[in-house]
């Protein structure tokens, strides 16, 4: 009786904390996509932002790079262009892909069941054409 009981507890234990790993992992996951959807929003508004202000697409470009790379994101894994989308309109658009963890997470969240995440942020910044004196 004691031996059964023995093996009980250590088949409790084995499946109980399996599963309390894959609940912090799938935590430490989330943090991690949280962290690269805030940083391609940021992007996203200071490329635009910076374009829109000096009405140079290029340095808009620079401006969402440099703030990709400050949050960690490798240059391999994320985009950013800025362009002319109407006549004083200006779009900035941020694409990352963000490698899960656990594979079968985005399909949970939606997504197709692939080991990446896309994160795609788009924003439109109008400027106004001053008048020269």
């Amino acid at each position: 009786m004691k031996n059964k009981q023995k093996g009980t507890v250590l088949l409790e234990f084995v499946l109980s904390t399996f599963v309390l790993v894959m609940v912090f992992a799938m935590l430490c996951n989330c943090a991690f996509l949280l962290r690269e959807k805030i940083a391609v929003a940021s992007a996203a508004r200071e490329a635009g932002r910076q374009a829109a202000v000096t009405k140079d697409m290029r340095l808009g470009i620079e401006v969402g790079e440099r703030v990709m790379v400050s949050s960690g994101v490798p240059e391999s894994r994320f985009t950013v262009r800025v362009y002319q989308a109407a006549q004083n309109l200006i779009a900035s658009e941020v694409t990352c892909d963000s490698p899960l963890l656990l594979p079968m997470i985005g399909g949970l969240l939606g997504d197709e069941w692939s080991p990446y995440l896309t994160f795609h942020k788009v924003l439109y910044f109008r400027y106004e054409e001053t008048p020269q004196n």
